[in-house]
């Protein structure tokens, strides 16, 4: 937890708080992710992560703030702001929803068979957050990955097999959860 106290001489000075739970679109609890608050008139940040039970807490001066999460998870790295523009001068609960997606994929080679070890790669920037996804097939050719919707450029099924060649993508926007089946290419086609 980040906590940042300023003493003003003569002034009466209120701690301002934020606190509350963030979960994912899917209401799963967003345990782990950063709960970010950044002062709208300056460059400052205030940083918390989320328990176990997706419960965060932050404590700074009164302000106008913009508030967001940060996500590392595995196959995802990305940033979202959720709300642009909150005034915050007493302890204020809010509950944080990620606007999050998941796309069900699976990689198969030209005969319908399951590829595994395949990475999908792409990335997602936009005024309101960014996307870093590289989920990687298992055994049955399927991953799964959460993802922020928006129009993904640098797409690529990149095998760690030498049997199949590297497959560059068309740039995908991803609207809603979704399964999709990708195709990878034999080395020897």
């Amino acid at each position: 937890m980040t906590m940042m106290m300023v003493s003003l001489p003569g002034s009466a000075w209120a701690q301002a708080a934020l606190n509350g739970q963030v979960r994912f679109s899917d209401g799963s609890i967003a345990a782990g992710v950063t709960v970010h608050a950044r002062v709208l008139s300056s460059s400052t940040v205030y940083r918390t992560t989320a328990d176990a039970a997706g419960m965060y807490s932050l404590q700074f001066i009164p302000g106008t703030y913009s508030v967001g999460v940060d996500l590392a998870l595995p196959s995802f790295t990305g940033s979202q702001t959720l709300v642009s523009s909150l005034p915050i001068s007493t302890p204020t609960t809010l509950n944080l929803t990620a606007q999050d997606i998941l796309l069900n994929g699976r990689v198969v080679n030209s005969s319908g068979q399951p590829v595994a070890n395949v990475r999908l790669q792409g990335s997602m920037s936009r005024v309101n957050g960014w996307n870093y996804l590289s989920p990687l097939s298992g055994a049955d050719g399927r991953f799964q990955v959460r993802m922020i919707p928006g129009i993904y450029s640098s797409m690529q099924l990149e095998p760690y097999n030498p049997a199949y060649l590297m497959a560059p993508l068309p740039d995908q926007t991803f609207s809603a959860s979704l399964s999709r089946e990708y195709v990878m290419a034999d080395n020897n086609e």
